[in-house]
């Protein structure tokens, strides 16, 4: 009996052997050859393993603080990387250029990555020219409401992994200006980065913009905090209503300020009755449709207070 269960242990410490030496096979020939080595790069990338993927070559000179899996890991959060796929190998000689293509899948919809990286056949086997991209990364507005990496924004030349910017920000109502959002093998130097009001600040303050400028011109009682088309028109006189759509005559940007506050600029269309000063400056009575120019801002926070410029 005992020595059935010997050879038992025997024969299963021999498959177990036999298994392992196939997985570390099958591990080996996934990334073996120029092509397996940018597959296998990019695969450590969508698992957010730092070492693994600074394994498959050179570090570029730089600092090294942002290559570790815990901001790859926020890269992959904010758009998975996924769906490569490898386009085409050039091989001569030692050398070898890879195409490649992959998808970011950031939260307003799938971005398409394309590019071509060099690969070099050495004592190590083929290893890629590059693991990291060297980039200086700029930031001009919203500053106090971002974070990268849960950090400041880095100043000067940084090294980072590809893939979605590591940076959010504590509103719900700024975002990053696509495609700007992004870093990539071949992509440019500098990154000057956009921030945009999102989707859902624009439509919270379409909503308070309509609702003021409705209260301006449909009283009582007469409001003299509305804007008007010149300082020729009576402040309070105008009695009608809005034509038109909010959505398409207002444009919203970020201001270049720290606190990254939401302008709201453009005209809307009043149709109705006011009263406007003759170049006599007599007042007349007058009806008929005029644009009332608006420019409104917000700060970025919960709730949006929208603020009329010029008014009180």
């Amino acid at each position: 009996m005992r020595r059935a269960l010997y050879w038992i242990t025997v024969v299963i410490a021999v498959a177990a052997l036999a298994g392992g030496a196939v997985y570390a096979y099958l591990g080996y020939r996934d990334t073996a050859g120029p092509d397996g080595t940018v597959k296998g790069y990019f695969d450590a990338l969508a698992r957010a393993d730092a070492p693994a993927a600074l394994g498959f070559g050179s570090v570029p000179a730089g600092p090294h603080d942002l290559l570790t899996s815990q901001v790859l890991a926020e890269q992959q959060q904010l758009a998975p990387l996924r769906n490569l796929q490898i386009q085409s190998v050039a091989r001569s000689g030692s050398r070898a250029a890879v195409q490649y293509s992959y998808q970011l899948g950031f939260s307003t919809g799938n971005r398409t990555v394309t590019g071509t990286v060099q690969v070099i056949d050495g004592a190590a086997g083929w290893r890629m020219s590059q693991t990291a991209v060297a980039t200086t990364v700029i930031l001009d507005q919203a500053t106090d409401r971002s974070t990268f990496a849960q950090a400041a924004v880095p100043e000067g030349r940084t090294l980072l992994f590809p893939g979605a910017l590591p940076i959010r920000f504590d509103t719900p109502y700024l975002a990053l200006t696509p495609p700007a959002a992004q870093v990539r093998f071949g992509g440019p130097h500098t990154i000057a980065l956009g921030v945009r009001a999102t989707p859902a600040a624009r439509s919270r303050l379409t909503a308070a913009l309509h609702q003021r400028l409705t209260a301006c011109v449909s009283g009582p009682p007469p409001s003299v905090a509305c804007p008007l088309p010149s300082n020729r028109y009576v402040p309070g006189s105008l009695r009608g209503r809005l034509v038109g759509t909010l959505s398409h005559d207002i444009k919203f940007s970020v201001s270049s300020d720290a606190a990254g506050s939401i302008q709201a600029r453009g005209t809307v269309a009043f149709r109705g009755r006011f009263r406007r000063l003759t170049y006599d400056n007599i007042t007349q009575s007058r009806r008929g449709e005029v644009r009332l120019p608006v420019h409104a801002s917000a700060y970025a926070v919960a709730p949006l207070a929208l603020h009329l410029d010029g008014t009180s």
